[in-house]
């Protein structure tokens, strides 16, 4: 009597079905590694372009934080002197300027966009032995097979699980660089009217009289010079990639300003945008 003869042609369908049932697992298995071996080749691709975006990010930050550093020490240096002379030159409007208004150099937030990574989910690949049946019970092999397919389902989804937050970072590492470049473009349109009310402010010291308006251009100034600096003691990137809440209050503010100074500003300008900004 052979091996096979004493189980009854049931048990034997049984049996077969069961090495058939287990040969499909493994074939399941195999192309769920083949695609998460895809997925995860993406994955690195993506990986490397985040990286890159986030060295030129850092780049940016670096450029802009120093930018804004010069601005700043224009404000409180050669733009403060004419808000000083001014002063001196109209006694009966002093102006009282903030009293972290100085020129000592502020304190950058410091940015650090590689340690966004930090929290990525890795992966080494392919951690599932796709092995032949190693048992002669076939009932023993389907269930060992079964397991080979969800622990190679349950690796597809991780994969991909990386690759969409990677795909994440990237394009909030795109987005932040965008809102980074709009705001030295805002920022460098609003220390050009700056600029242009200084200039006037100077001219003016040459007449006999000034107006109280005069010297309440400088409270202004004073108040952009105030919000450029808490600005620079803010971290601009999360660990997402994105742009931090509460840099974005700041930066909100002095967009706001910009929009709310005229392209052309005058001293004389009897609009409203002065008090506006004021009230701020």
């Amino acid at each position: 009597m052979g091996f096979f003869d004493r189980f009854s042609p049931e048990e034997r369908r049984w049996r077969r079905e069961a090495k058939e049932e287990a040969e499909d697992y493994r074939r399941e298995a195999r192309n769920l590694l083949s695609e998460a071996k895809d997925v995860y080749d993406d994955y690195k691709e993506m990986k490397g372009e985040s990286q890159r975006a986030a060295n030129e990010l850092n780049n940016l930050l670096r450029n802009y934080n120093s930018y804004k550093a010069d601005v700043l020490k224009e404000l409180s240096g050669d733009i403060n002197i004419s808000i000083e002379n001014f002063k001196r030159f109209n006694i009966s409007n002093r102006v009282a300027l903030p009293s972290n208004f100085s020129t000592s150099a502020p304190s950058i937030a410091s940015v650090n966009v590689s340690s966004m990574f930090s929290s990525m989910p890795g992966a080494s690949f392919n951690p599932i032995n796709i092995a032949l049946s190693v048992f002669s019970d076939p009932y023993k092999d389907r269930d060992k097979a079964m397991d080979q397919k969800y622990a190679a389902q349950e690796y597809l989804y991780k994969v991909q699980d990386a690759l969409n937050d990677m795909q994440i970072l990237y394009r909030s590492l795109n987005n932040s660089q965008r809102y980074i470049e709009d705001e030295k473009s805002n920022l460098a349109q609003l220390m050009e009217k700056v600029r242009k009310i200084i200039s006037q402010l100077n001219a003016a010291m040459n007449r006999n009289s000034f107006t109280e308006k005069e010297a309440r251009y400088m409270t202004g100034i004073s108040k952009i010079a105030d919000k450029i600096k808490s600005s620079l003691e803010q971290r601009i990137i999360s660990n997402s990639g994105d742009i931090d809440s509460n840099y974005k209050l700041y930066s909100g503010k002095i967009k706001d300003i910009n929009n709310l100074i005229p392209a052309a500003p005058t001293v004389s300008d009897s609009s409203n945008w002065l008090d506006r900004l004021l009230t701020y």
